[in-house]
């Protein structure tokens, strides 16, 4: 199974549209003296910690400004004004699908002494009634993941609840491992919108996400709970941004290798052995400049591997005396279909046995004591996921996206010959 999903983003800052795509933020704000009085015309200069990308704008007559459509991070804001102190802020963090307002009271002074400002700007929205939690990287990466899915994190959101399973997944034959289910609020579990990077990634036929992808290439994601604006279209329920990391001006990128093996792991208590489980997940990511403060690359692998054997698996099956036709010691009465009455002593003549029944029971091994017979039931799974991401800065109101991201899956089986209740009909046939 393989899937691949190609975002192509051209993103223009107009400073007469106040809004975003669900994977980039705004700042807005207005300029004031010290006595709240709006100072018009001031230069206002934006600048990205991580890519060096500067952006200008001039307040209005209102001493109002805006930036749309800024990619996420951490920035500093610079303003001019003659007759006044030049004043500065770092520190500002913007997350995916914000609107953080920062207001400037500039000092009369002269415009060479800089007042410094180096803190936070608030995080209360103060544009839109939607109700949001943002995992962060940190939590992205260092909170344990089961399986190393990051659309998990989602649980962490108030409201949200798994749906199915006590963690959402879906295990069918025709959908990609990742595939989740959540409950907002109540709502039904197939009307919540899952997108990467703005743009969608939801299988339409049965409404439910694409897989992401994993966890050292997302930068961040929100969780909308409610009160969506417009652009979710017909999803009521909620929604799930996924930000996948850019490159930057410096060069970042990491190795991982997660074990889980039978050797390690404690025996299920209704289990007569261990299960019999290797799974291997290593990949690597990597970014950095192609050409600084102008062209930005990242990239990113995964491989994993999944070898697993259930020891727990068991059916019941006809004892050796059954097979010859006696169910003498069986509690059930067995009726002859020609004349309706029962076999006497609950046996079947010989000659009136199936052949072809007869035939299939070679292949069903004889049960246990207990009427069972257990067999180990191998699941075999393996997975690829490449992600490549470039960003190109036009200049200061333009900005190039593209990003790929392919997301393979292959499920092999071998049906044993000797044992019928081992066979699959799922996966592929090796």
């Amino acid at each position: 199974m393989r899937s691949l999903s190609v975002t192509v983003w051209i993103v223009v800052s107009v400073t007469a549209v106040f809004g975003q795509t669900r994977d980039t933020a705004a700042i807005f704000g207005a300029i004031s003296d010290s006595q709240g009085a709006a100072i018009p015309g001031a230069s206002v200069t934006l600048n990205s910690d991580a890519t060096g990308q500067v952006r200008k704008v001039t307040a209005n007559d209102s001493g109002q400004y805006l930036f749309p459509s800024l990619p996420i991070g951490a920035y500093s804001i610079v303003v001019e004004q003659p007759a006044f102190k030049r004043y500065e802020r770092t520190g500002i963090l913007l997350q995916a699908n914000e609107n953080i307002k920062v207001d400037i009271a500039l000092e009369v002074g002269d415009v060479k002494t800089t007042v410094s400002v180096d803190a936070a700007a608030s995080q209360v929205e103060t544009r839109a009634s939607t109700l949001k939690e943002t995992v962060d990287h940190a939590r992205v990466v260092e909170l344990p993941l089961n399986g190393r899915n990051a659309a998990d994190l989602a649980l962490l959101a108030t409201g949200v609840s798994a749906f199915g399973s006590n963690v959402g997944d879906i295990t069918s034959s025709f959908r990609p491992r990742g595939t989740k289910e959540f409950a907002v609020n109540g709502s039904r579990n197939n009307n919540v919108r899952f997108t990467l990077d703005g743009g969608g990634n939801m299988d339409t036929m049965m409404n439910t996400n694409l897989p992401f992808p994993f966890p050292d290439a997302v930068q961040e994601f929100s969780v909308e709970t409610s009160n969506m604006s417009m652009d979710q279209g017909n999803s009521s329920a909620g929604a799930v941004n996924v930000v996948t990391k850019s490159g930057t001006n410096q060069i970042h990128g990491d190795g991982f290798w997660f074990v889980r093996n039978t050797n390690l792991n404690a025996s299920n208590f209704f289990s007569r052995q261990q299960d019999q489980l290797k799974r291997n997940q290593t990949g690597f990511t990597l970014g950095g400049p192609l050409r600084k403060n102008k062209l930005f690359a990242f990239g990113g692998f995964q491989q994993l591997w999944i070898r697993t054997a259930s020891g727990a698996t068991r059916v019941q099956t006809l004892t050796a005396a059954e097979r010859q036709g006696d169910f003498s010691s069986n509690p059930i009465t067995i009726y002859d279909p020609d004349t309706g009455q029962p076999f006497p002593g609950n046996k079947i003549p010989q000659n009136r046995l199936s052949p072809a029944a007869l035939s299939l029971l070679t292949v069903s091994p004889s049960p246990d004591a207990d009427g069972f017979t257990r067999f180990t039931f191998a699941t075999p799974e393996n997975g690829r996921q490449y992600i490549g991401r470039l960003d190109y800065v036009l200049n200061d109101k333009h900005t190039l996206l593209f990003r790929v991201f392919e997301n393979e899956q292959s499920n092999p089986y071998h049906s044993p010959p000797d044992n019928i209740h081992a066979g699959r009909v799922q996966g592929s046939q090796e």
